[in-house]
């Protein structure tokens, strides 16, 4: 009877091997600071407006 409540005991610790687990890795992403950026978030605007300024240049290399 006692190697069955061995196994019993090991059952038991992995599970909470396994939780303190879940645990760890939670707490590790609250702990990741959070990514802020200090570029603008690109809008569709900008987008077009770097657009227009490529397309000016372009021109003026070619009348050079």
């Amino acid at each position: 009877m006692d190697v069955q409540k061995d196994d019993d005991e090991t059952v038991e610790t992995v599970q909470q091997d396994d939780d303190d687990d879940d645990e760890t890795a939670a707490i590790e992403d609250m702990e990741k600071p959070s990514v802020i950026s200090d570029q603008p978030k690109e809008t569709k605007d900008s987008r077009r407006k770097l657009q227009i300024k490529g397309e000016q240049n372009r021109k003026k290399r070619r009348e050079v």
